[in-house]
């Protein structure tokens, strides 16, 4: 990760909740709460507007060239750079001062809008994730989810280089398909074991003819 990034130096006008949309992810309490992956010291995130504060400066965040803000990726391949990701996916809404970047942007206010769990994450911890949470939309389908709050498209983001796309498709198809896949496999051993059977049988009645006579 660099700042370049998060930061090209430039700073876009306020704008309206929700009319950035960015992807992020978080570390799931126990408790219930979504707390920052990286900068932990900031306490986790609220359900409604979040603004962001700069403790080492005077000035609002986010600041070109300064890093403070809250941070939030432009596409879910950028966003997977963090292992949570897999786990738990959200979408946030980012306004007033914005600064761009090449992968994703840093914002003044957030805002989380829609989370995505995985069947991974334990029930009673998305039980306690939408008692904090009530004004979140929550997701089983990350698809869905990224279908109904798509990301905003900066100018600034760099495209994903293209063999990382066909990647992470070909992950998801293998993903959607591993019930037919292993019926597949289970299928293509059985013949195997039919096929070595009978070649086994073939053989052993031309060493001892009438072996396999009914």
């Amino acid at each position: 990760m660099t700042a370049g990034q998060f930061d090209d130096d430039r700073t876009l006008p306020d704008l309206r909740v929700g009319e950035i949309r960015a992807l992020r992810t978080f570390r799931l309490s126990e408790y219930g709460y979504l707390n920052p992956v990286g900068y932990t010291a900031a306490g986790p995130w609220r359900d409604g507007t979040n603004t962001a504060r700069c403790l080492g400066h005077g000035h609002t965040p986010a600041e070109p060239g300064c890093g403070c803000g809250f941070y939030a990726y432009g596409t879910y391949g950028a966003a997977c750079d963090y292992a949570e990701a897999r786990r738990l996916l959200a979408v946030v809404a980012c306004w007033g001062k914005v600064v761009p970047g090449t992968r994703g942007l840093r914002a003044q206010h957030a805002r989380i809008e829609a989370v995505w769990l995985s069947g991974k994450v334990p029930r009673r911890f998305a039980r306690r994730l939408r008692d904090r949470y009530p004004s979140v939309a929550f997701y089983r389908s990350r698809r869905l989810m990224l279908r109904q709050n798509r990301p905003t498209t900066l100018r600034s983001y760099e495209p994903e280089p293209r063999p990382r796309r066909v990647i992470q498709r070909l992950a998801r198809q293998i993903r959607a398909g591993g019930a037919r896949l292993g019926l597949t496999v289970a299928i293509l051993v059985l013949c195997w074991g039919l096929m070595l059977h009978t070649l086994a049988a073939v053989a052993l009645n031309g060493l001892w003819p009438g072996t396999f006579r009914a």
